[in-house]
C-alpha cells in the first residue's frame, strides 16, 4: 500500500488525525523497504515496545504525552488533541483512559523491559490507578483538571484550598496530578 492510500485509509476511520504524524509512522514502517521488514518492526512496537515507540514520537514531534491505555499493556504518544498514537497508526484500543506516564509510578517498569527490572503490577493496583483517573477527570471538585493551562492549574493548585478535606481524597488526587504534569513545586506553607 502507497503511503497515500495508507494515511487516506487511517483518515477515513480518524479524519481528525495528523498527517505529518501518520507520514512519520509510515514512513518508519516502511524504511527498509520490505514486507518482511516492515511486519517485523510493526511485530515489536506493538507487541512489547510501544513504550519506545511513543517516546520516540514525543521526541520527534516535542509535545504531547506518553501515556498508558488502561487498563491494557500498551502505551501510546497522545498528541495535543488528545488523539492517541502507536506503530499502526492511530491507537484502536478500547479505551478511553490514556493516563499520562509520570502518573504511573513504578508500574512503569512492566513498559520498559528492562532485564531483572520489573514491578508486577496487581490487578487491584490497576485498578485503583484506573479508578484515580476518573477522579481527576471528574468533574467533582474543580472539573476536569486535564485540560488546565499552567497558569489556570497554578491558580487551583493555590486557590482551592476549601477541598482539603474532599471525600475520597479527589481533589488531593487533582492536585498531585497538575503538580506532576506541570511540575508545580510545594509551597512552604502547605
Amino acid at each position: 500500500m502507497t503511503e497515500k492510500d495508507w494515511i487516506k485509509k487511517v483518515k477515513s476511520v480518524h479524519p481528525k488525525a495528523d498527517e505529518q504524524v501518520l507520514q512519520f509512522i509510515y514512513d518508519f514502517r516502511t524504511m527498509q523497504k520490505s514486507e518482511a521488514a516492515e511486519e517485523a518492526i510493526y511485530t515489536q512496537f506493538e507487541s512489547g515496545y510501544c513504550y519506545y515507540f511513543a517516546h520516540m514520537l514525543k521526541l520527534a514531534f516535542k509535545r504531547g504525552e506518553v501515556c498508558w491505555a488502561a487498563p491494557y499493556g500498551h502505551m501510546v504518544w497522545v498528541d495535543d488533541d488528545g488523539i492517541p498514537y502507536d506503530i499502526s497508526g492511530v491507537d484502536d484500543s478500547d479505551t478511553n483512559d490514556y493516563i499520562p506516564e509520570f502518573m504511573m509510578e513504578s508500574t512503569v517498569k512492566d513498559f520498559r523491559h528492562v532485564p531483572g527490572v520489573v514491578n508486577n503490577t496487581t490487578d487491584q493496583k490497576i485498578a485503583q490507578m484506573v479508578l484515580d483517573w476518573h477522579d481527576i477527570k471528574s468533574e467533582m471538585f474543580g472539573g476536569d483538571v486535564t485540560k488546565l493551562s499552567l497558569k489556570e492549574a497554578n491558580k487551583f493548585v493555590k486557590s482551592f484550598t476549601i477541598y482539603e478535606e474532599d471525600f475520597g481524597g479527589i481533589y488531593q488526587k487533582k492536585k498531585k496530578y497538575l503538580k506532576r504534569k506541570f511540575k508545580i513545586k510545594e509551597d512552604k506553607n502547605e
